[in-house]
């Protein structure tokens, strides 16, 4: 992929603008930490964050009829 083959130094550009963005709009762009040997840990925390979103939109009841 073209974006892949970019340099490290374009990544970390980019990587800086998502977080000053994140900063400035936290409710919008959610920042989810790498943790090493964490997936389960990373996992429940992006699950926490989408629950959160949904409980404010008309889609909870529906997912959780579906869940249930």
């Amino acid at each position: 992929d073209r974006i892949e083959r970019k340099g490290l130094s374009f990544h970390e550009k980019v990587r800086k603008g998502y977080l000053e963005t994140a900063k400035k709009e936290p409710e919008r762009i959610k920042v989810i930490n790498y943790v090493s040997n964490g997936v389960d840990q990373m996992h429940k925390e992006i699950v926490g964050h989408v629950n959160e979103i949904l409980k404010k939109t008309k889609w909870q009841k529906s997912l959780q009829e579906t869940w249930n």
